[in-house]
C-alpha cells in the first residue's frame, strides 16, 4: 500500500539543493502533527488535539536537547515557530471566528515560545536571530546579547495570557521573566503577529 506523504506547510520557505535531507525529529513531528490535524474533519472536537500532543513533545524534546547541542534546541523553536505560524494562518481562514480549543492551543503554543527563549544563553540567541526563518522581532538592544531573546519571550507570554488568561504557565513564566507579578497583559497582536506573520503571506494563498 502506497504510505501518504506528510504535508509541509512551509516547504516553500526551505531551500532546496536536489538531495533529500534528513528530517530533524522536531520537524517530523510538527509533519507528523500536522497531518493528524488536516485529515480530521472540521468539526470534530479531536480536531486540535494533535497540536496539544505536539506541544508536548516539543516541550519533552527542549529540555531532553540540553547536552545534544544549539542546533538541536534551535530546531525545536523553529518548529514552535512554525506552529505558531499555522495557527494563526487558521484564525485568518476562519475569520477569526471564535473557537476556544484553538485559542487555548494557540496559547500554549505562545507560551512555549516564550518558555523556550528565555532560556537560551547568549550565543543560542545570537544564532537563532542569524537564521534567515528566524521570527524573533528585531529590538533596541544589540543583536549580541540576550536582550532580544528576552524580548521576544516577553511578548510571547503575554500573547499567551491574553488568548487565554487561564494559562497558568504562561503566568508564572512571564513572573519569573519580570521578576514580579504580572497583573495586566496587553497582546500586542498589530505589532506582534503582523510583524511575525508577513514576511511568510506569500507562502499562502489566504483569501
Amino acid at each position: 500500500m502506497k504510505k501518504i506523504p506528510l504535508l509541509a506547510v512551509f516547504s516553500c520557505l526551505v531551500a532546496t539543493n536536489g538531495e533529500d535531507k534528513e528530517r530533524s525529529k522536531a520537524k517530523a513531528l510538527y509533519d507528523e502533527g500536522l497531518f493528524e490535524h488536516r485529515k480530521m474533519p472540521r468539526t470534530s472536537s479531536s480536531r486540535w488535539k494533535p497540536w496539544e500532543n505536539l506541544a508536548t513533545s516539543l516541550l519533552q524534546l527542549f529540555q531532553n536537547s540540553d547536552s545534544s547541542g544549539e542546533s538541536d534546541r534551535l530546531e525545536v523553536i523553529e518548529t514552535i515557530e512554525d506552529s505558531i505560524l499555522d495557527l494563526e494562518r487558521e484564525i485568518l481562514r476562519s475569520n477569526s471566528r471564535s473557537d476556544s480549543v484553538r485559542d487555548r492551543v494557540l496559547s500554549l503554543f505562545y507560551c512555549l515560545y516564550g518558555q523556550t527563549l528565555m532560556t537560551l544563553s547568549v550565543s543560542e540567541c545570537y544564532s537563532l536571530a542569524q537564521r534567515p526563518r528566524s521570527l524573533l522581532i528585531k529590538t533596541s538592544g544589540s543583536s549580541k546579547d540576550q536582550a532580544q531573546c528576552q524580548d521576544n519571550a516577553e511578548n510571547a507570554l503575554r500573547n499567551a495570557l491574553t488568548i487565554d488568561a487561564t494559562n497558568a504557565a504562561a503566568q508564572e513564566s512571564l513572573s519569573t521573566l519580570l521578576q514580579r507579578q504580572v497583573n495586566v497583559h496587553e497582546r500586542k497582536s498589530t505589532e506582534f503577529v503582523s510583524e511575525l506573520f508577513d514576511p511568510f503571506r506569500h507562502c499562502y494563498n489566504v483569501r
